[in-house]
């Protein structure tokens, strides 16, 4: 009885999954349609896998084709794998094909893993825009070891630092800083810091703030924090609710429960006397 119940609520959803599939492979955009199949991805089962797999390879721009094939990878293994990763390897460009010989890798091992990342560190070298080669360089350390991965974190940060634009240098920086250690992390958070401040837009600039406070020694992120609320001052109150709705500003340890809980307080009260929400 129990398995039977079991196969009963199993086919409802290998259903809904497959209509969410006919409905991504009717969408006539590239760039909407990798974006719902990067949403399916991860709720797949293996009767709908396959659907999911031929949806991504059928993606005409490479760029959009990639995410999708990146959000499937977790899920592949046998010959969908095989199959996805000849498909990499056939990208020309090289930001898409890191991003999908990266998301392969972990499925991988032994000698195939070690050849499939370096074919992905290769492609990353050769990327010429500064922020994707930093993002790529980034995402790629973390499943490296020893003195190669600490090459490609200089590689990334190399990168990072010459970022013209201060808000995609700081955000380079910024994942660069979860990777690092010692005096070199506190370098580039300092280096991240100096980004967010250079920002002129207020919502944009106090955004980061926060993003980096997390990330900050406890006396520094308290001082930020108060950088963060000066930035607020005389803005108009629908930014300053944006701006202290950010799920990083309300997790730990940036502020305590009883902090928390004041602002909550306030945020409803506010939110009862503006007619206008």
């Amino acid at each position: 009885m129990l398995l039977a119940n079991t196969r009963i609520d199993h086919e409802p959803r290998i259903l809904a999954q497959h209509q969410g599939l006919t409905a991504a492979r009717a969408i006539q955009d590239d760039k909407e349609r990798a974006q719902v199949l990067g949403a399916l991805a991860p709720l797949l089962t293996s009767e709908n896998l396959r659907e999911g797999l031929s949806a991504a390879l059928a993606l005409e721009y490479e760029w959009f084709r990639a995410q999708a094939l990146a959000a499937l990878a977790p899920q592949l293994a046998g010959e969908n794998l095989r199959e996805v990763l000849a498909a990499a390897r056939a990208i020309e460009d090289e930001t898409s094909r890191t991003q999908v010989l990266v998301a392969l890798a972990p499925q991988l091992t032994g000698e195939e893993r070690e050849q499939v990342l370096r074919e992905g560190l290769e492609a990353a070298r050769a990327i010429k825009d500064k922020e994707e080669r930093a993002q790529a360089l980034v995402a790629l350390a973390p499943q490296l070891t020893g003195e190669e991965r600490e090459q490609v974190l200089r590689e990334g940060l190399e990168a990072a630092r010459a970022i013209e634009d201060t808000w995609y240098r700081r955000e380079g920086l910024e994942a660069l800083v979860q990777l690092l250690t010692g005096e070199e992390r506190e370098q580039v958070l300092r280096e991240g810091l100096a980004a967010a401040r250079a920002i002129e837009d207020t919502w944009s600039s106090a955004h980061v703030l926060v993003a980096l406070a997390a990330l900050l020694p406890h006396e520094q992120m308290h001082a930020t924090l108060l950088e963060f609320i000066e930035r607020l001052l005389n803005q108009k109150r629908s930014t300053v609710l944006q701006l202290c709705a950010q799920g990083k500003l309300f997790a730990p340890p940036i502020l305590f429960p009883e902090i928390l809980a004041a602002i909550s307080r306030h945020l409803i009260e506010i939110c009862q006397k503006w007619q206008w929400l």
